[in-house]
């Protein structure tokens, strides 16, 4: 299990944020949203502020 979420959490957070990939950013942002359908609350946050604008990265 990850150390602060769970593993799909915090691979896709490593794959968005600290990886410059466009291939494996939208590969985590897939895995997030199934993680998020499955009721991962963290998965659901992370994908929502993926999506929230420039003003909130």
């Amino acid at each position: 299990m990850g150390q602060f979420f769970s593993d799909v959490v915090e691979q896709a957070v490593a794959d968005i944020y600290y990886c410059y990939d466009n291939a494996r950013a939208k590969a985590a942002e897939a895995a997030l949203a199934l993680a998020a359908e499955q009721g991962d609350g963290d998965a659901c946050y992370f994908l929502s502020r993926c999506f929230s604008g420039e003003y909130y990265h």
